[in-house]
């Protein structure tokens, strides 16, 4: 955890949120439910009910930047934090994908 806030307070962001399990309600109050690799993506699609309202993707799916892979490797698994760096622009990258994907289909 300390590498992914030295990470954000690099680019100035406060982490004020604490990740938590996926629900079933989840898929009905969120418009989006994104997955970092595909992996989880499979683990999401099965739990996903039917019928129910979230859209269900892959994060990467949004990339502007086609330099970056699809898939946010886990920086945990890497000696140093430059996989924390990476993960944030790829995450930087795919946020504002997904806005110009959501402004678009106002």
């Amino acid at each position: 955890m300390l590498r992914t806030l030295a990470t954000l307070e690099r680019h100035g962001i406060i982490l004020e949120h604490r990740g938590r399990q996926l629900t079933l309600e989840d898929f009905d109050r969120f418009d989006y439910i994104l997955a970092m690799d595909r992996q989880n993506l499979r683990e999401i699609e099965k739990r996903r009910p039917k019928g129910s309202r979230a859209t269900v993707a892959l994060f990467g799916d949004f990339r502007q930047d086609l330099r970056f892979d699809r898939v946010i490797a886990d920086p945990y698994y890497g000696q140093d934090a430059s996989g924390f760096n990476t993960a944030f622009e790829q995450c930087k990258d795919f946020a504002a994908g997904l806005i110009d994907s959501i402004r678009g289909k106002e």
